[in-house]
C-alpha cells in the first residue's frame, strides 16, 4: 500500500464512531433524497393525470347522453346544457366536440371556429394534444354509434 492510503486509513480509524456514522448517514441521505423525490414526483403526476382523465370521462358521458340524431335535418343535435360556464368562454381550454364521421361537427362555444383532431378508437382513449392557442390539452375521446 502507498503511504498516502495508509495515512488516510489511520486518520479515518482515529475518528470517533459518531463522526463516522454521521458522515455515512449524510452520504446515504444525500443519495436517497433525490431518488425519493423523483419517485414521488413521478407517482404524483401519474395519479393526478389518472384522476383528471376520470373526471374528463365523466364529463364525456354527460355530453354523450345529450346527443341525438335529428332524422328530419339529417344531423347530430346536442340538446343539453352542461352547466359549466368554462364550455361557453371562448378559448377557455375546456372544449367538447362531436363529429359524425363525415363533415358535420358540433362543438362547444369555447372552441369557437377551431376543431380538434379526431382518432378512430372503439375504446376510451386519453392523450395530450396541442390546443387552438398552442396550449397543451388533455383529450378523452370515444367512438359511439347512434341508431338513425
Amino acid at each position: 500500500m502507498s503511504q498516502d492510503t495508509t495515512a488516510w486509513k489511520d486518520r479515518w480509524a482515529k475518528r470517533s464512531i459518531s463522526v463516522r456514522l454521521l458522515l455515512a448517514v449524510l452520504v446515504m441521505v444525500g443519495l436517497a433524497l433525490p431518488v425519493a423525490g423523483t419517485l414521488l414526483s413521478h407517482h404524483y403526476r401519474a395519479s393526478a393525470t389518472q384522476a383528471f382523465d376520470e373526471r374528463l370521462e365523466a364529463t364525456l358521458n354527460v355530453i354523450m347522453a345529450g346527443v341525438t340524431y335529428d332524422r328530419v335535418e339529417q344531423q347530430l343535435v346536442h340538446d343539453r346544457a352542461l352547466g359549466d360556464p368554462r364550455f361557453d368562454n371562448v378559448y377557455s381550454g375546456w372544449y367538447w366536440q362531436i363529429t359524425d364521421g363525415e363533415e358535420n361537427t358540433l362543438a362547444s362555444r369555447s372552441l369557437w371556429d377551431q376543431r380538434l383532431p379526431v382518432i378512430d378508437s372503439d375504446t376510451l382513449s386519453a392523450r395530450s394534444i396541442p390546443g387552438p392557442r398552442g396550449q397543451s390539452l388533455r383529450v378523452v375521446e370515444r367512438d359511439i354509434y347512434l341508431r338513425r
